[in-house]
């Protein structure tokens, strides 16, 4: 009996090592990864190109939920007050990251993005009535982002579309800000 099961463990082993030989005929697909980033900031702007020029700010938020096949968009938010104008714009609609430049060296951390933000632009003077309407805001934005998270907007110009405000209905905008990213970086 104890032959038998040494013989029946041999010829297993014998048969068995073969199959370890052979290759794999099907592959296996390589996992797409997807991650939920979100990336928060403040920027200084100059609007209207006209002697009725102001400065204003824009709260920026951005939020990249991992979608597998549209990996470089993001939904936006922008927030922008004027008030010397007595202008308030707030949107939403989509940002889109070009692809880079470089994957290795100096210009691998530098990314150009494209942005979109439709919404409400709201004209309020200390006296008279307050006016609202549909506005637009569209641009493109130049990027470096460190390796500690800090993404620094080098510089961002765009159309700025606000009816009533004292520039007239369409302007051209431009600045940069800073902000901060949560998540995995790309």
């Amino acid at each position: 009996m104890k032959r038998a099961v040494i013989a029946a463990i041999a010829a297993l082993c014998l048969f068995a090592f073969p199959s370890f030989a052979q290759t794999s005929t099907t592959t296996t697909p390589t996992p797409s990864s997807a991650s939920l980033s979100f990336n928060v900031g403040a920027g200084a702007f100059g609007l209207g190109g006209s002697s009725n020029a102001t400065p204003a700010t824009d709260i920026a938020l951005t939020l990249n939920p991992g979608i597998a096949k549209a990996p470089n968009f993001s939904f936006r938010s922008d927030n922008l007050l004027a008030p010397g104008a007595n202008l308030q714009f707030y949107g939403g609609g989509g940002e889109y990251q070009l692809p880079q430049l470089a994957k290795t060296g100096l210009l691998a951390d530098i990314h150009f993005n494209l942005n979109a933000t439709f919404g409400l632009d709201r004209i309020a003077p200390a006296s008279g009535p307050t006016q609202e309407h549909f506005g637009l805001m569209a641009g493109a934005s130049m990027h470096y982002m460190t390796s500690a998270g800090v993404d620094l907007n080098l510089f961002q110009v765009g159309f700025l579309r606000t009816p009533g405000a004292p520039w007239g209905a369409n302007a051209p905008y431009f600045g940069g800000s800073i902000s901060y990213f949560f998540g995995k970086q790309q």
